[in-house]
C-alpha cells in the first residue's frame, strides 16, 4: 500500500506544472538526447557520459514526459522500469539520494502528479487525465534481483543505469523482449569501466547511430564536454580542472582519473580478476607485435566447452619468456556435427605450428554419454604430448597464473584479434573476467564469472597450471608421450612425468 507522509501531503498541495520546459532545466549537453527521444524519434540511446553529469535525472525527466504525453506513448498508460545494478543501489541513489530541491524522486515527479507512491516498493502511479488510460507507473528495480527472478513487469520503456556494472545478458534475457513486444525503447547509461559489455554496446551504438534514419542515439562526454549552463547556473565545467588538479597532487591513481573523470575504456571493471596484470604488461611493453620462431615448436593450452565456448591459445616458450603468439575461440554450437573438441584439433592443425604439446583442463578424460572417445583420448590421436591436467581450486589456479604473468608477452595482433559468433579477442577476455557481485559481502568478491570472457582467462591458466614447459622436436620425432620438466621455477619443478598439477595420459 502506499504511504503518504506528512511531508509528501504538504508537497501535494503545492502548484505544480505538468509537461516539464527543457529549456528551464536542461544543460547545453543533455539538449541532443532530449531532441533525439522526443523530436527524432529514437528508441535504442547509448549515453556514456562521465561522473556527476546528471544521467539518471536527464533520462528520469525524459520518463516523466514520456509517460504524460499521449502521442509519444501512443495513448496508453505505460509502464517505465529504472534499474541500477542492486535494488539497494536504486533506492539509495534515485528514490532517497539528494537533489538541487530536496529529494531526487520529489524534483522529477513531484506529489501534485502522483496518484499512487510506494515508499516500500519504489513505485509511482501518475494522475490519469494526461492522455492515458489508468495513469503511467514508474518503478525502481535493481538489475541482480531481475536476473534472480529471471522475469519482469510488461514495460514500454527501459532505463538501465550504471549499465557497465551489471549482468551483460539482463537487457536481451529480461527487458528486451518487453520492450520489443510493446514497441517501446530503452537507454543505456554508465561510465567505462574497461571494455566490457557496456563498451561494447557504444561501439555498436556509435556505428548504428551515423546510418540515416537510424534508431539509435550515441552520445560520449567527458569533463571536457560539459558545462554546468542551463538557467540560472554559471557555466563552470561539471569537473573543474582544479579538482583534477588537487586529485594528482593527493595521489590518486591517473587510471581512475582517467575513467570517472575522461570516460577512458582503458580501466577496468569492478571485480577484474587479471586486468590489472595485463595493463602492467602493457605498460612495460610485453603487448606487442611478436614474431614467431620458426625453428622452436609450439605449445597449446585450452578450455573446452562442449556446449559454450572453446579458447586455444598458442603459445612458444624461449629462455624465461613464454610468448603467447596466437588465440583463437569458438562457441560449440556453430560447428555442426562434430564435437569441440575434434574442431578444436582441426583449427589447431590447420594453424602453420608444429604443436608438440597440448595441457587439457580435468574433465577432458570424462566421456559423454553419446560420445565414443573422450576429449583427451581425440587430442591423443592428433599430438604427441597431451597433459590431463588435476583438479585445483579455482583461486589456487589464478594465483598460479598471475604469479606466471610477468613473464608472459602477448602477440596484439593475433591475441588481440576478435572472435567469430561476437566472442572477445584473448587479451580483451583477459582484461574482462571478473567476479560476481557478492549480495552478502556487499563487495565484487563472488565467483568468477562464467560468460564470453571466461574461457579465454580459463585456457590460459590452466597453461599457468601446466607450467608452460620448455618444448622440443623430440616427442614429435620420436611418436612419444613426454613431459618436459620446467626449467623456470624451482619451485614448482616436479619429477619427469609427473608435472606441475598434471599428469600424462
Amino acid at each position: 500500500m502506499a504511504r503518504t507522509t506528512k511531508r509528501q501531503a504538504q508537497l501535494a498541495q503545492e502548484p505544480t506544472e505538468i509537461h516539464d520546459d527543457p529549456t528551464e532545466w536542461a544543460r547545453s549537453y543533455q539538449l541532443p538526447l532530449l531532441r533525439a527521444f522526443f523530436l527524432e524519434r529514437r528508441d535504442r540511446f547509448w549515453v556514456g557520459w562521465h561522473r556527476k553529469t546528471g544521467k539518471d535525472y536527464t533520462l528520469a525527466k525524459i520518463a516523466k514526459m514520456y509517460m504524460l504525453d499521449a502521442y509519444g506513448n501512443h495513448g496508453k498508460s505505460p509502464l517505465v522500469i529504472h534499474a541500477l545494478p542492486t535494488f539497494k543501489t536504486a533506492k539509495e541513489v534515485i528514490w532517497d539520494g539528494p537533489c538541487d530541491k530536496g529529494r531526487f524522486i520529489d524534483e522529477v515527479f513531484p506529489p501534485a502528479i502522483r496518484e499512487e507512491f510506494s515508499e516500500t516498493e519504489c513505485m509511482i502511479r501518475l494522475k490519469d487525465g494526461y492522455g492515458t488510460r489508468t495513469g503511467p507507473v514508474y518503478q525502481l528495480q535493481g538489475a541482480a534481483e531481475a536476473m534472480q527472478r529471471r522475469r519482469g513487469p510488461n514495460a514500454s520503456g527501459v532505463i538501465l543505469s550504471e549499465y557497465q556494472d551489471m549482468p551483460e545478458t539482463v537487457f536481451e534475457e529480461i527487458y528486451e523482449p518487453m520492450i520489443c513486444s510493446n514497441h517501446g525503447w530503452a537507454a543505456f547509461a554508465g561510465t567505462h569501466r574497461g571494455r566490457n559489455h557496456h563498451y561494447r554496446l557504444g561501439l555498436y551504438a556509435q556505428t548504428q547511430a551515423a546510418a540515416p534514419q537510424s534508431r539509435w542515439f550515441h552520445s560520449f562526454l567527458t569533463r571536457d564536454h560539459t558545462q554546468k549552463d542551463a538557467r540560472g547556473e554559471d557555466g563552470t565545467p561539471v569537473t573543474a580542472l582544479e579538482d583534477i588538479a588537487e586529485m594528482r597532487r593527493r595521489g590518486v591513481d591517473e587510471a581512475i582519473i582517467q575513467q570517472e573523470h575522461y570516460n577512458s575504456a582503458e580501466g577496468y571493471q569492478r571485480g577484474a580478476i587479471l586486468a590489472d596484470c595485463l595493463q602492467r604488461a602493457e605498460r612495460e611493453g610485453r603487448v606487442l607485435r611478436v614474431p614467431r620462431e620458426v625453428n622452436v615448436p609450439v605449445g597449446c593450452c585450452l578450455d573446452i566447452g562442449r556446449t559454450d565456448g572453446t579458447a586455444i591459445w598458442f603459445y612458444q616458450t624461449l629462455a624465461r619468456e613464454t610468448r603467447l603468439i596466437d588465440y583463437c575461440a569458438f562457441k560449440a554450437h556453430r560447428i555442426g556435427a562434430i564435437s569441440a573438441a575434434e574442431h578444436a584439433v582441426k583449427l589447431i592443425k590447420e594453424r602453420p605450428y608444429l604443436v608438440t604439446r597440448v595441457a587439457l583442463p580435468h574433465d577432458a578424460k570424462v566421456q559423454g554419454y553419446s560420445a565414443t572417445l573422450s576429449t583427451a583420448e581425440v587430442f591423443e590421436r592428433a599430438f604427441p604430448a597431451v597433459a590431463v591436467l588435476d583438479k585445483l581450486a579455482v583461486q589456487q589456479s589464478i594465483d598460479m597464473l598471475r604469479s606466471w604473468f610477468p613473464r608472459l608477452v602477448f602477440d596484439v595482433d593475433k591475441c588481440g584479434r576478435p572472435q567469430a559468433d561476437t566472442l572477445p579477442s584473448g587479451l580483451e577476455s583477459l582484461r574482462g573476467w571478473h567476479r560476481a557481485w557478492s549480495t552478502q559481502a556487499e563487495d565484487w568478491s563472488g565467483e568468477p564469472v562464467h560468460d564470453d570472457h571466461s574461457h579465454g582467462a580459463d585456457g590460459l591458466r590452466y597453461g599457468a597450471q601446466d607450467g608452460f614447459p620448455p618444448l622440443d622436436f623430440s616427442a614429435e620425432v620420436r611418436g612419444e608421450t613426454q613431459r618436459a620438466k620446467s626449467a623456470f621455477d624451482p619451485l614448482w619443478r616436479m619429477p619427469q612425468g609427473a608435472g606441475r598439477g598434471g599428469r600424462m595420459r
